[in-house]
């Protein structure tokens, strides 16, 4: 059932109920705040999740606010299984080895180890090479970002959590990896019109440089975060590709036997994806969790950055797929999707190419 218009939508009682969350947790009248400010500024204790809520509660654009109570309510009991979780396994840990519970949005993300570069052995010919993330030899007058594709078969696949049939027409490439910081920055070198990722508030340490159009320093291979819809649209018709379908990103991310996850159905926190149980603080580099890979060894599909599609939720919103590194295990499951704006950014929100097979 397609929403009503947003004048008519619960969406100003949404907006209504962020004021008073924001209120009763900063102990601070929001209008005398800067426009978009975290709540966890003023209270640095504040989750980073809950920060994220309040700011699509917050959201000047009411299609980008959560669409009614039951919404809100579904994140916060989210969010707070998250914690709950994140206590129960502290107590279980040696103090000496004990990691905040909630960090402000502001600290950095724990420094992951560069991933080694390997060369596959030259007995094998036909062996394709395994390329470094922003491996400069992918980079090609027809693949100018350097992206290194995956082959997705045709064929039926389980969709959703009601895992309904469906089935993909083609077989397509999908990029191993979400957009980085580097492959972005190689497309503002080419396009010195096109906007930077710079605009909320607290997102300090996810920022670009706009004078010097550039991504935070040692950033490099982490995915590229506050772009829009049309500005990964724009990313895409550069490199001669486009955004998934919904479809596409789930048979991508899921395989045909309709696993819960890209890896499978096991959990074990901090060893697969990016999630709030991993305890990161934040946004990590796409090759961080290698044993998170799909079945077609497409990585980084589980948490970390919630990703573009292609397809529509209604009207005025699109599909986001992937959860990321503010949700918790459920949140980053292969059939967990949100919808926003296509003006929409935020700091946890990227994407990934696709494209057709031409043969």
């Amino acid at each position: 059932q397609e929403r009503v218009h947003a004048s008519l939508a619960p969406a100003s009682d949404v907006y209504a109920l962020g004021l008073v969350l924001f209120e009763m947790l900063s102990g601070h009248v929001y209008r005398s705040q800067r426009p978009g400010t975290p709540v966890s500024k003023l209270r640095p204790e504040v989750p980073a999740w809950l920060d994220d809520l309040l700011a699509r509660m917050l959201a000047k654009e009411p299609e980008t606010r959560p669409w009614n109570g039951a919404e809100v309510l579904e994140a916060l009991e989210q969010g707070f299984a998250g914690e709950k979780m994140i206590n129960e396994q502290k107590g279980s840990t040696p103090a000496k080895e004990e990691a905040p519970v909630s960090q402000p949005r502001q600290q950095k993300p724990v420094a992951k180890p560069p991933a080694e570069v390997r060369i596959a052995p030259a007995a094998k010919p036909d062996t394709p090479p395994v390329y470094a993330v922003n491996d400069e030899r992918l980079v090609t007058p027809d693949n100018p970002a350097g992206i290194e594709w995956v082959e997705i078969p045709a064929g039926e696949f389980l969709f959703g959590d009601n895992k309904e049939k469906r089935i993909i027409a083609k077989p397509f490439q999908m990029a191993k990896y979400p957009v980085t910081n580097m492959q972005y920055k190689r497309f503002l070198d080419a396009n010195p019109g096109q906007r930077v990722p710079h605009e909320w508030l607290g997102a300090l340490e996810y920022n670009w440089n706009k004078k010097e159009r550039t991504y935070p320093q040692g950033r490099e291979k982490h995915p590229v975060v506050l772009v829009t819809l049309k500005d990964a649209q724009a990313f895409c018709m550069w490199v001669f590709c486009r955004l998934p379908a919904e479809d596409e990103w789930e048979k991508a991310a899921r395989g045909t036997d309709g696993r819960k996850y890209p890896w499978g159905n096991g959990w074990d926190v901090g060893k697969y994806c990016n999630s709030t149980e991993a305890r990161v603080g934040g946004i990590s580099a796409v090759d961080a969790y290698p044993l998170g890979a799909s079945l077609y060894g497409v990585s980084d599909m589980s948490g970390n950055v919630w990703e573009w599609t292609a397809s529509k939720f209604d009207r005025s919103t699109y599909t986001l797929r992937g959860g990321s590194s503010f949700n918790n295990e459920y949140g980053v499951r292969s059939a967990s999707r949100v919808w926003r704006g296509p003006g929409y950014s935020y700091v946890d929100i990227g994407f990934r190419c696709a494209r057709d097979i031409s043969r």
